[in-house]
């Protein structure tokens, strides 16, 4: 039996990593880094190569980037960090009367899959199955629609 030089992982759901070759006007997914990488390189354009963390998660991409092709939305982008809770600090004074200030609780945030612009509104997407629909996930999302207003659509 052959062995791959990389062989194809899986996240910690389950689901296989996809690397895309991300062109002006298609995407092309593949299996590992490395065909990836040959086939960008190979290419006589510039091109990036992204990591998707799950072949749905690719699906959900090349659906909304034909979407922004078509002018149906804009500003498409992915991984996008929204603060929820900023770092909690304790202050206090040392022996000299000096302000100290303590870190308590580190700061939460939310990653989102994509995000992009329909008709001037802002929509937070992120690819989910049942088994990445976990109580953390649930969390963020109503804490991002408490504090940011903003609903997450899943796909």
């Amino acid at each position: 039996m052959k062995t791959r030089k990389y062989p194809i992982k899986n996240n910690k759901y389950g689901a296989k990593k996809v690397y895309a070759v991300i062109e002006e006007n298609r995407t092309t997914g593949f299996k590992t880094l490395d065909l990836a990488q040959r086939y960008a390189n190979e290419a006589h354009f510039t091109a990036e190569v992204v990591k998707f963390d799950s072949v749905h998660e690719y699906d959900v991409y090349k659906d909304l980037f034909a979407r922004q092709r078509a002018g149906v939305i804009s500003e498409l982008s992915r991984q996008v960090v929204f603060e929820l809770l900023p770092n909690q600090y304790e202050t206090s004074c040392n022996y000299r009367g000096k302000i100290v200030r303590k870190l308590i609780e580190r700061k939460v945030n939310y990653t989102a899959d994509f995000v992009y612009r329909e008709g001037g509104r802002l929509v937070v997407v992120d690819a989910k199955s049942k088994a990445t629909r976990t109580r953390d996930y649930i969390i963020r999302r109503k804490l991002m629609l408490y504090i940011h207003n903003i609903k997450i659509v899943e796909m």
